[in-house]
């Protein structure tokens, strides 16, 4: 196999991502601060709008809203997690796409400065415009915050819908794990919620781990979620 057809063959086989069973949209929790967005997000999987913007820190759920837009949108959409990505041909990665329905491009501010990737995605970006294709980007920042070195790109990405996704404090983080609780069929009050929260790793990822964790040692003990059982369990 020649080194090109080597390149393409990895960029194929990278872009068999599978979504996470847990980020849907219907798993994620609709804070206050966040119910515009997702109402946003729910009217881009409607075609409401063509591109959309979602900048926030890691921890604000942009992968998940990302993930779940394309869950919506079953076998004609595509999530493209760029820190996963980035190192193959930008070219193979992006080639293609805009026949399909929608694309959701995550962590897009990798792509600044490395101009394979700029023109690749600035090329994306002008074929999905002509095909109707939506496109769902996320970035650490708002797009006019990045520096990107081809302009044209920066112009093109300006035509994007902004939206600002706020961290979570620890009193919504408790919201959250409440409310993945109930998803799981779990009981976790507020204040059960709280002592997690406060004696954990304020990492939302590693929040829902530990959930999780509780989540199976509920079912196999036939125990309800307590603080004293949490204790037990944590071993905190």
């Amino acid at each position: 196999m020649t080194s090109a057809k080597k390149t393409r063959a990895s960029a194929q086989l990278a872009l068999d991502i599978k979504l996470s069973e847990d980020a849907t949209l219907d798993n994620f929790c609709a804070l206050p601060s966040l119910k515009e967005v997702l109402a946003i997000i729910e009217g881009e999987v409607d075609f409401a709008h063509q591109y959309l913007w979602l900048h926030g820190a890691a921890c604000s759920g942009r992968s998940h809203l990302l993930q779940g837009a394309c869950e919506r949108v079953t076998g004609r959409a595509q999530f493209l997690p760029i820190s996963q990505l980035i190192s193959y041909s930008a070219h193979d990665v992006l080639d293609d796409l805009s026949s399909l329905e929608l694309i959701a491009m995550d962590d897009v501010h990798l792509v600044a400065s490395n101009p394979d990737w700029e023109e690749a995605v600035f090329n994306t970006f002008n074929a999905a415009h002509s095909s109707g294709c939506r496109i769902i980007f996320s970035a650490n920042q708002p797009a006019s915050a990045i520096d990107f070195n081809l302009a044209d790109l920066r112009s093109r990405l300006s035509w994007s819908v902004s939206y600002h996704l706020p961290c979570l404090d620890d009193s919504d983080k408790a919201k959250v794990l409440s409310f993945r609780a109930s998803r799981l069929g779990l009981e976790l009050t507020h204040d059960v919620a709280n002592y997690i929260v406060h004696r954990a790793d304020r990492n939302m990822s590693n929040l829902i781990e530990l959930l999780d964790l509780l989540d199976t040692a509920s079912l196999k003990n036939n125990r309800s979620l307590t603080i004293p059982f949490v204790k037990e369990i944590l071993d905190w």
